[in-house]
């Protein structure tokens, strides 16, 4: 696709959606002049993503269809960015549903929610009107009377701010957003998750955290370098085998045991340090 077939895609796309340049600008805020270069193909250059994503969601296309279209993606990074997009959204859906009961988020999180999508959150018909009433809400409770409760207020809450409406913002309507935005979002979300899950605490049944869960983000560093799902997959191949030998290490020290053996004999025997087999076999004999 050439400057001059890009800038026809563009204004077939405005067109669909009755839109004029006049007003694709104001919803995008990309210049009227510059919209019209676009269409009418005068530019030197393609658009750059930075304006792409704001003319994505006026004219209802997926962003990555726009990024193909002015060459910015070839067939083998498209098909990372939806690999991609499908892992985002699976996590999303995970971390959402630790978060929410029957589709509505536990009150102890509501508010955290309420100001991570502020101002974020796809269209709803009076959606602007309770965030505003909900902000005010929020300060009279900090500054005047923590207890009050305006039943209200909470009802319309569970209205604009639930798990549907959440994954919607994240995963359909605002789809055209810049991963980063959507991977800074999630990463709260897994932060107020964990914090639910495994709250402080110096016990160590509340402390632990299952490493699947942080293996399953996007984005895993290992001493600054990305981990490739391959490298993933390897390092949890190590990890089944590495407690697999551990497993079969413990049957085999509690047999010894079970036979009189000594803790300092088993050491030797199967090469683990004897506390270890000792924990194994206190926890054995409760």
């Amino acid at each position: 696709m050439d400057l001059i077939q890009f800038g026809s895609y563009i204004k077939e796309l405005r067109k669909k959606k009755g839109l004029t340049l006049a007003s694709l600008s104001a919803l995008s805020g990309v210049s009227h002049p510059y919209l019209s270069q676009i269409e009418n193909g005068k530019l030197k250059n393609f658009p750059s993503p930075e304006i792409l994503i704001k003319i994505s969601e006026p004219l209802d296309v997926r962003y990555e269809k726009l990024l193909k279209a002015a060459g910015h993606l070839d067939n083998e990074a498209l098909h990372d960015y939806y690999e991609h997009d499908v892992k985002l959204h699976e996590m999303t859906t995970k971390v959402l549903k630790a978060l929410s009961t029957n589709g509505y988020f536990f009150e102890d999180v509501q508010i955290k929610i309420f100001k991570i999508f502020l101002g974020n959150m796809s269209f709803e018909p009076g959606l602007e009107d309770f965030d505003k009433f909900y902000l005010e809400y929020l300060r009279y409770k900090e500054e005047e009377e923590p207890d009050y409760i305006d039943v209200e207020l909470e009802e319309a809450f569970i209205k604009f701010y639930n798990y549907n409406t959440v994954l919607k913002t994240l995963t359909v309507e605002l789809n055209s957003k810049a991963f980063d935005w959507r991977e800074e979002v999630l990463g709260k979300l897994t932060e107020l998750a964990l914090e639910r899950i495994n709250p402080s605490s110096e016990s160590i049944e509340t402390s632990n955290k299952e490493l699947s869960f942080f293996l399953e983000q996007p984005n895993i560093l290992y001493k600054t370098h990305r981990l490739s799902k391959q490298q993933i997959k390897l390092l949890e191949s190590f990890l089944d085998t590495l407690i697999m030998d551990s497993l079969k290490s413990k049957k085999i020290a509690l047999t010894l045991f079970a036979q009189g053996n000594s803790v300092e004999e088993i050491s030797k025997i199967i090469n683990e340090s004897p506390e270890t087999i000792q924990e194994w076999t206190i926890k054995e004999n409760k």
